[in-house]
C-alpha cells in the first residue's frame, strides 16, 4: 500500500469518500484484491474508471468532476478535497 493511500484512508474514512466505491474480491487468492481491493467510479459521461490507489481515484474523481460540471458550480461537499 502506498503511503498516501494509508494517509488518506487514516483521514477520510471510506463513507466519507466523494462517488469513489471500494471493491474487493474475497474469493481472489491475490492477496491485495482480496484485502484492499480497488477503487471505482463512473463519471458523468459514463465513463467507468478503476484505479488500484485510494489516493489516484479521490484526486481524479475531484478533477473530472470539475472539468465536467466546473468549480464555481461545486459545492464543498461534492469534492474530496475542495
Amino acid at each position: 500500500m502506498k503511503k498516501d493511500d494509508y494517509e488518506i484512508g487514516i483521514e477520510k474514512e471510506e463513507g466519507d469518500w466523494v462517488g469513489v466505491t471500494n471493491y474487493r474480491d474475497e474469493t481472489s487468492k491475490d492477496r491485495y484484491a482480496r484485502l484492499v481491493g480497488w477503487y471505482e467510479f463512473t463519471t458523468a459521461s459514463g465513463e467507468h474508471r478503476i484505479y488500484s490507489s485510494l489516493n489516484d481515484a479521490l484526486h481524479s474523481y475531484d478533477e473530472i468532476i470539475i472539468k465536467e460540471r466546473g468549480k464555481p458550480n461545486l459545492l464543498a461537499s461534492q469534492l474530496n478535497f475542495p
